[in-house]
């Protein structure tokens, strides 16, 4: 009776924990229930009532494309005037530093035995005149034959050579400037003896001067001559010229080209060897001026912006930088006319429905 009472008392524990069990189980079904429940809710919730995103209409605007150049001033011309003659320097005709008109006499040389030489060409000109008339007549009487004639004749001509070649040789006694010009130096001293190619003076242009830069194989193809371009220089001096060469071919170590930019400098206000740059405007084009907390990076890495298209889904649009300011970037690549994301672009992905909300004219001011 009494091992009776104990599978009782066994039975009625088993049951229980049995139960318990069932009722744990149909806890977590009803928990789990609930929460799927939820989340379908929160996702119907998120279709419904999608992010907003505050938005503004852009509209392109024409604008010119500028290619800018880093260079240099430099000379048109500079040159090293050399003596073509030898001879004592006597006089020195324009100081260093000065500005000299073409032709103007930069260093005298001492006439040595020039002028001897002249007077005894001189004479023998009139020698041989005299001999060649006579032969000439006599050749006519019938005293004299024709080779006679020829030998004096061949006489002066030598004389009169002689003369020319010693007047010449005189003249380039006077060294002169062959273009207007700053003597730049002057190496030559009174009582130095220059031998044919030692230099007198250096000589360089002032009006017009050079500003000279080079540009890549990608912008060499936009440029070319009798093009208007404007300069600006580190002392300040602004000036504008018109671009009279591009080369043809590309430096060899550096594999970019040379553009020179002429400009009128009658007052000499600019100087060779000064950092410039060259501004070239070049063809207008659509584009858009953003500012820069509006540019965001993809997931490639691409700059670009956040659009919403007319279904009010998220479109990411990569835009190219044309130029920057303090007031903000020019770009291109975009639509003529957009919904530009200006808050909220951060938090938005590919294809996400959005709410747009459009700024006012206070706000977008």
């Amino acid at each position: 009776m009494k091992h009776f009472g104990s599978l009782i008392w066994a039975a009625l524990m088993m049951a229980a924990i049995v139960g318990w069990l069932a009722l744990n189980t149909y806890a977590r079904q009803s928990v789990s229930e609930n929460e799927q429940a939820a989340k379908s809710a929160n996702a119907k919730q998120a279709v419904t009532h999608p992010v907003r995103v505050q938005v503004r209409r852009i509209t392109a605007i024409p604008r010119r494309e500028t290619l800018t150049i880093r260079g240099r001033t430099e000379a048109v011309a500079s040159v090293d005037v050399r003596t073509r003659t030898e001879g004592q320097v006597v006089k020195l005709n324009a100081k260093k530093g000065a500005f000299v008109q073409e032709g103007a006499e930069l260093c005298t040389l001492d006439m040595g035995t020039r002028e001897a030489r002249l007077a005894e060409a001189a004479a023998m000109l009139a020698q041989t005149e005299l001999d060649y008339k006579a032969a000439a007549a006599l050749m006519k009487r019938g005293f004299a034959p024709e080779t006679q004639e020829a030998a004096n004749k061949a006489k002066r001509d030598a004389a009169l050579a002689a003369i020319k070649q010693v007047r010449i040789d005189i003249e380039r006694t006077r060294i002169r400037a062959p273009f207007a010009g700053i003597v730049e130096d002057q190496p030559a001293k009174v009582g130095d003896l220059l031998k044919v190619g030692d230099i007198c003076a250096r000589l360089v242009t002032q009006d017009p001067i050079l500003v000279v830069g080079e540009v890549t194989e990608n912008e060499v193809a936009k440029l070319k001559t009798g093009m208007t371009a404007s300069t600006e220089l580190v002392t300040g001096n602004r000036a504008s010229g018109k671009i009279r060469f591009v080369a043809r071919s590309a430096d060899a170590a550096t594999r970019t080209f040379r553009v020179e930019v002429e400009v009128a400098n009658p007052q000499g206000l600019l100087r060779a060897g000064v950092t410039a740059s060259i501004s070239v405007p070049l063809k207008s084009a659509p584009a858009h001026k953003l500012a820069y907390s509006l540019l965001s990076l993809s997931d490639e890495g691409q700059i670009g912006v956040r659009l919403v298209n007319d279904d009010n889904t998220i479109r990411f649009m990569p835009v190219t930088i044309l130029d920057d300011s303090k007031n903000g970037v020019w770009v291109a690549g975009l639509p003529d006319k957009a919904r530009l994301i200006t808050v909220g672009q951060d938090y938005v992905r590919e294809g996400q429905l959005v709410e747009p909300v459009e700024m006012t004219a206070e706000a977008g001011s």
